[in-house]
């Protein structure tokens, strides 16, 4: 059966809800650590200077600068709660928002998958004060 709303248009300076809820609205945030974690995903992609400490095979630690993605969106608000999340985003670019939730979330069901062994699925809408859409990423 195919997605409703499979519309995958997005503009610059347009302000998106974005959310993600668990696979079957199952709890995707169980503990402090998967707050933590999401958090620590939010400013990888989102603070300018963020660096990143690796261990190199060498035992060497190494500070490695992330993928910024302050030139392509703007995270004005973010909501946790234990089945899901939701932003408003602010799109600088015409693809800064898939790849921020696109980024996160990979990332996340990364960790979450090696924790717990489970998934999640990704949703979009505009707000309400432009022309209201629903996207599925």
């Amino acid at each position: 059966m195919p997605y409703k709303n499979i519309v995958k248009k997005f503009s610059e300076g347009v302000y998106y809800h974005a959310y993600n809820r668990g696979y079957n609205k199952q709890v995707i945030f169980h503990d402090k650590q998967d707050y933590a974690t999401f958090m620590f995903l939010l400013k990888k992609y989102l603070d300018l200077d963020f660096r990143e400490a690796r261990v190199m095979p060498t035992g060497e630690v190494v500070f490695i600068k992330s993928n910024s993605l302050v030139k392509d969106v703007e995270l004005h608000a973010f909501s946790l709660m234990p089945n899901h999340f939701h932003m408003l985003i602010k799109q600088k670019s015409k693809k800064g928002m898939p790849k921020l939730i696109g980024r996160v979330s990979q990332a996340y069901t990364h960790y979450y998958n090696e924790k717990y062994e489970r998934l999640f699925g990704t949703s979009f809408k505009r707000n309400n004060w432009v022309p209201a859409l629903t996207f599925i990423y």
